[in-house]
């Protein structure tokens, strides 16, 4: 019986041996093709379609897309066109700034590993979303834009070629570019500017019931924070009529994703089914409410500096007859003074005759009269040396004013910061020029 049983054993073991030895679809040949030949061919087939179009790809890229991350997003896109000229050398533009509207070559390789690469081999403008030391937002100190120069071969969808970011995954899709795509890239670029220097309203419109939300837009990012909602906040990209926010905006149960710029009404709108809307609402802020939010003001009025433009006669000789009271009275010179909203003073600046400074300072209130876009300081009591009071009476009671200044944004500025002119609301004679100082 055991004899029996070992000799059904051999002639199991044989056949399983010869089945084995003459196995034609083994771990190597699984798909037909081992897996180094499999590479070569997808790197070919990826060298050829680059090359195959005439004047290149576009593609947009959103580093972080929240599609593809676990965590918040905090950037936009950028769009870049490029044209692999030969098997090893490449053409690119970016609309990331003005210098990387400018074509620049470098070399690109086809990398076989796991997966077939596509890698920007040396610097090219793409590099400057992976600089780690080249960061829009102190949240992103030594991670840069978040951005890969090198990206993963994932196949064809009709014509466009499908990669993913090396690091992230990001899906990226390059579509074939055409002449007027590079032509027309720094029009792309310039859709994003109305966006700045702008108070930034997203408007929401759903069933006739309007929601707005203030939105905060960092240029550098291309991120726009919701202030009031977090989970409306987006990044977005310029197209050639507009925006797109890859994170699209809930109207309902639709979606805004692309958004027309509008110049006549100063907006970018996304318009959906039934009526509903989606808006990113421009608005040119108050000059005075943004002047007296973001900055103390700081007016040097030397002697010799006092006609300076926007300064007129009329506010100089107030300013001398201060400046004389306190050499007169005191021996100290007048150099200025400091106007501090968020600690409601004004500051007088003078030296003493060693050059010795000396700050004056007495309380104020101010108000902001948005409708006639003007300035109004009062007297809040409390001087920090009474002894000067009188003295620089001339210039303070000018500046306490009950007309109050118009704001006059000069669009000019200097090593000191923006300068504004202060124009005294009843008397257009009277202007002087102060700077914004953080």
């Amino acid at each position: 019986m055991f004899k029996y049983i070992y000799k059904i054993g051999l002639v199991i073991l044989s056949l399983t041996m010869f089945t084995a030895c003459n196995d034609d679809n083994g771990p190597e040949d699984i798909f037909g093709e081992d897996a180094n030949s499999r590479l070569e061919k997808e790197a070919a087939e990826l060298r050829t379609l680059l090359k195959s179009s005439p004047e290149g790809w576009k593609m947009t890229y959103f580093t972080d897309d929240p599609r593809y991350t676990n965590n918040a997003q905090q950037l936009g896109g950028w769009n870049f066109i490029f044209k692999m000229t030969d098997d090893k050398n490449v053409t690119m533009v970016s609309d990331y700034s003005t210098e990387t509207l400018v074509p620049k070559t470098s070399e690109y390789q086809i990398i076989l590993g796991s997966v077939t690469k596509l890698s920007f081999a040396t610097k090219n403008h793409i590099h400057v979303l992976s600089d780690a030391v080249n960061f829009p937002i102190s949240g992103l100190s030594g991670k840069g834009y978040k951005g890969d120069f090198e990206f993963l071969y994932y196949g064809q969808e009709g014509e466009d070629i499908i990669l993913r970011s090396n690091r992230f995954q990001i899906e990226i899709r390059l579509t074939k570019a055409t002449a007027q795509d590079w032509t027309d890239l720094d029009t792309v670029r310039q859709n994003l500017t109305p966006l700045n220097d702008v108070d930034v309203t997203l408007e929401i419109n759903q069933g006739g019931e309007i929601s707005e939300y203030p939105i905060s837009y960092n240029s550098a990012a291309r991120f726009a924070t919701n202030t009031v909602n977090p989970d409306l906040s987006f990044g977005i990209a310029p197209m050639l009529n507009g925006l797109q926010a890859i994170k699209p905006i809930p109207v309902g149960n639709q979606e805004a994703i692309n958004f027309i710029y509008d110049a006549n009404n100063n907006w970018y709108i996304a318009e959906l089914d039934n009526g509903n809307t989606a808006k990113i609402v421009l608005d040119t802020p108050d000059p005075t409410a943004h002047l007296f939010e973001d900055f103390n003001l700081f007016t040097f009025q030397r002697l010799e500096a006092l006609l300076g433009a926007p300064t007129t006669n009329g506010y100089a000789e107030i300013f001398v007859q201060a400046m004389d009271n306190v050499t007169s009275s005191k021996g100290d010179d007048l150099m200025g003074f400091f106007i501090i909203p968020g600690n409601n003073r004004i500051q007088y600046l003078l030296y003493d005759a060693n050059n010795n400074r000396i700050d004056i300072t007495r309380n104020i209130s101010y108000t902001i009269d948005t409708t006639n876009d003007r300035i109004i300081l009062s007297d809040n009591g409390n001087w920090s040396d009474s002894s000067y009071e009188s003295l620089l009476q001339p210039l303070d009671d000018l500046l306490l004013h009950p007309d109050g200044f118009k704001i006059i944004d000069t669009g000019n500025s200097d090593q000191n910061g923006p300068i504004y002119g202060f124009r005294l609301f009843s008397d257009s004679s009277i202007v002087f020029a102060t700077y914004g100082v953080l």
